[in-house]
């Protein structure tokens, strides 16, 4: 009877649910387990669902679509890539997602929003196609807000500067590497330290200073205290977009004396892989469906995605921001298309001496909204550039909120 069902639904291009799925197993299961005469069937069930659903990123793509003529690369001039007016039919799409995961109405990505009774979220998504320049989406880009360890990447610009200035040598990689690799605080600090001629807390406030020359004035640095609570580190999506696009590509600067020193070094840290614990929110989990191999290049999917990035969290804020290679095989060849993504979220209520309610349990269902975010930001610009439909075999065909 199962089996039939599922013959029906694929024959007839219905996808079921996983929940779906579960249900009718669960039920053949309890009636095999009773009668010996359809034991068999009920093992034939399982194995169909497990062929089915067990595989996470299984891709297919609809046949006989045309793809267009690859784009030419263009000379990006934006001075903030972090900040415009960004694409109103992505931006609802995210609307509609984040109203998903919500009981209760609130006022918007634009805005605070409700989505609990102890507290108040604040929001800022923002991505940028750096190939073309396009402002993807604009959710508080300009807003300053709590990022915690994100703002280990203007820690690094500072340092090298300093390093460009002949104030400091060019000797700390493995300190910086496990400052942005591993967010390992002491080490932080030690680095403030040593801007700050073995203060860092004047080190956090010289590095203010160095930020603001390069035309951040929203980006405030701190010092980390013991425990790690810092609440003072603070800047925008948008700003720290901007940062991480100068440093993925100087050229994206048009002030040629404002672009960042040491941006390849820069570059390769925080292309280094996180060790374990410090995954991203924006490819890692049970719940990615982007690829993240080369090898899929040759798959039908014909994508895949290398990141750089910095993640940051505290019980209060959650945040990732990320240059994003996503490569694309085309008819007229591979492309290669880095956009800035910047997510971050904050509960206004956050204390320095006090966390309110399961901060860590937060700031995991934070993370997937994340991953979620992610996931329509890519296959939208997957879309564009390939124009193919694509179904995720994890999502069981259908894609969170399909556009």
């Amino acid at each position: 009877y199962v089996r039939d069902i599922f013959n029906k639904t694929k024959d007839s291009a219905i996808t079921l649910h996983p929940h779906a799925k579960t249900f009718l197993l669960g039920s053949a299961l309890a009636v095999g387990i009773a009668n010996d005469s359809v034991r068999e069937s009920s093992r034939d069930a399982l194995e169909k669902i497990r062929d089915d659903v067990s595989t996470v990123l299984h891709y297919k793509k609809k046949k006989d679509v045309p793809r267009p003529e690859a784009p030419k690369p263009v000379t990006v001039t934006v001075s903030q890539p972090g900040i415009g007016e960004g694409d109103q039919s992505l931006e609802d799409v995210l609307q509609a997602a984040h109203d998903s995961w919500r009981k209760l109405p609130y006022p918007g990505l634009k805005g605070q929003m409700y989505s609990r009774p102890r507290g108040v979220e604040d929001w800022a998504i923002c991505a940028t196609d750096l190939r073309t320049g396009e402002y993807l989406v604009d959710f508080n880009c300009d807003r300053q807000q709590m990022v915690a360890s994100a703002n280990k990447i203007p820690i690094m610009i500072a340092y090298f500067h300093q390093v460009k200035e002949g104030k400091l040598q060019d000797d700390q990689e493995k300190t910086l590497e496990k400052m942005i690799r591993e967010s390992h605080n002491p080490s932080t600090n030690n680095i403030l330290a040593l801007i700050g001629n073995g203060n860092s807390s004047r080190g956090a406030l010289l590095a203010n200073d160095i930020l603001k020359s390069y035309g951040f004035p929203q980006t405030a640095i701190e010092a980390i205290p013991g425990g790690g609570r810092t609440l003072g580190n603070k800047s925008t999506a948008g700003e720290l977009n901007t940062m991480l696009a100068w440093i993925y590509n100087p050229s994206l600067n048009p002030d040629e004396k404002k672009r960042f020193p040491y941006s390849q070094k820069m570059k390769r840290i925080l292309g280094l892989d996180s060790l374990p614990g410090h995954s991203n929110r924006l490819t890692d989990g049970e719940d990615n469906c982007i690829p993240t191999d080369p090898s899929y290049m040759e798959h039908p999917v014909g994508a895949y995605v290398t990141i750089f990035d910095k993640t940051g969290y505290l019980k209060g804020a959650n945040v990732n921001s990320a240059v994003i290679e996503a490569h694309f095989k085309t008819d007229k060849g591979d492309l290669t298309v880095p956009y800035a993504l910047t997510l971050a979220v904050q509960d206004v209520q956050a204390k320095q001496d006090k966390v309110f309610g399961n901060g860590d349990l937060w700031g995991g269902i934070k993370s997937k909204q994340m991953r979620q975010d992610s996931q329509i930001i890519f296959w939208r610009l997957y879309k564009k550039y390939t124009e193919e439909d694509y179904a995720c075999g994890y999502h069981n065909g259908v894609h969170p909120h399909e556009f």
